[in-house]
């Protein structure tokens, strides 16, 4: 073998190990079981921007269906590749470094043939199922998939086809959350078919796997349903939201022309981008709390204070009470969005603390902490001066 073989040899060997390396340092997994493609940008899409720019989770999307394939199998396939597009809008953005790995492939699951795409810390999974048809498999009627390639036989086939996806996803990480569609009409009451099935499908899940599971409402948070349910978003978070949401929508036009906010009732799709609702969390000790409150107020639970001094010119204090043991996340980020630098990403006790930010070759300006507290966040400003 020559000399250049060989170094070439050595090098391909130690990629394939830093990406081995890389892809098993997750302490948490979060899963997006979900019936369309664009169900998490347009209901959850600050949450799951939040958990795809943390290098430290694994961020798993399962789309139970092709959506509204009856409009052609350039549609079904545009709208994955528009969903494949709001992730790259974080990832290739905000977050890109040469350990990121983007590939597409298959796997045979229950003897199911499953496509996936995998990108960094993500793994996005198309089962195909035709739109409008959950409810028939769940009632035994059996259908294939709609580029033919499977057939899901009942709900049991269903079911543990993404039981055994969820399992191999979450090979040595025992903290997993999923968030999926609120299956209850009375507290989605406008929900589409596929997605309350998928509601249950994923609490059915919940009960053989030791996870969280947090049901988000949809349809019902826009007016025309009489919800009442008010913008809830500050605007970093409508921004992060909009731009998930309007990089998937410009996808599906290149690939096939199809604009879904310029739809007759596409201007609800905007409204979708204000709020997001969390309308139960169930424990993995079959506990449940049922969320009445916006997502991102939450009395009693922690305090944000303003960071001291501010302005600043080499170090400022960043200082928050915690009421009870919670999940913190503490991160700083540029007015466009781009992460600069996580403070704290841990399970904390009760308590005050104090973090000193000394920010490092980035120039003078605004600047944004955002403290996460479990399911809810608060976002302050800061003014560095050098």
């Amino acid at each position: 073998m020559s000399h250049y073989k060989k170094a070439l040899f050595i090098i391909l060997n130690l990629l394939l190990l830093s990406v081995l390396l890389y892809s098993n340092n997750y302490s948490n997994i979060i899963f997006y079981i979900v019936a369309h493609q664009d169900d998490w940008q347009l209901f959850v899409g600050d949450l799951a921007y939040e958990d795809i720019m943390s290098d430290s989770s694994k961020v798993v999307f399962i789309y139970t269906t092709a959506g509204e394939s009856n409009l052609g199998e350039s549609y079904w396939r545009a709208r994955e590749k528009g969903c494949i597009e709001s992730i790259r809008f974080i990832k290739g953005m905000y977050s890109f470094s040469g350990s990121d790995v983007e590939y597409y492939g298959q796997d045979t699951i229950k003897n199911h043939i499953i496509s996936y795409y995998k990108y960094a810390n993500t793994s996005s999974y198309f089962l195909r199922i035709p739109n409008n048809r959950l409810s028939d498999i769940e009632n035994g009627i059996s259908h294939y998939t709609v580029d033919n390639t499977s057939i899901f036989q009942n709900w049991d086939d269903l079911y543990s086809t993404i039981y055994d996806l969820i399992n191999t996803e979450t090979s040595q990480i025992n903290d997993i959350q999923i968030f999926s569609h609120e299956p209850d009409p009375e507290l989605n009451p406008s929900s589409h078919i596929d997605h309350r099935v998928t509601g249950r499908l994923t609490l059915q899940i919940k009960d053989s796997i030791n996870c969280n599971v947090l049901l988000f409402k949809d349809y019902t948070t826009y007016s025309s349903y009489n919800s009442n349910l008010p913008v809830n978003l500050d605007m970093f978070s409508i921004m992060n939201k909009a731009g998930l949401f309007l990089s998937y929508d410009k996808k599906v036009y290149d690939e096939c022309q199809h604009c879904t906010t310029c739809e007759p009732l596409g201007y609800h799709y905007t409204q979708w981008l204000f709020s997001t609702y969390i309308s139960r969390e169930l424990f993995s000790d079959s506990s449940e709390v049922i969320q009445n409150n916006k997502l991102n107020i939450v009395p009693n639970q922690y305090i944000l204070y303003q960071n001291y001094p501010n302005p600043f010119n080499q170090k400022t204090v960043l200082s928050f009470d915690l009421n009870n043991e919670s999940k913190v996340l503490l991160t700083i980020y540029a007015p466009n969005g781009k992460l600069i630098e996580t403070i704290e990403n841990r399970i904390l006790p009760k308590g005050h603390y104090n973090y000193s930010w000394y920010p490092n070759d980035i120039s003078s300006g605004i600047y944004f902490y955002k403290l996460r507290v479990n399911n809810s966040y608060t976002v302050k400003k800061c003014i560095l001066l050098k």
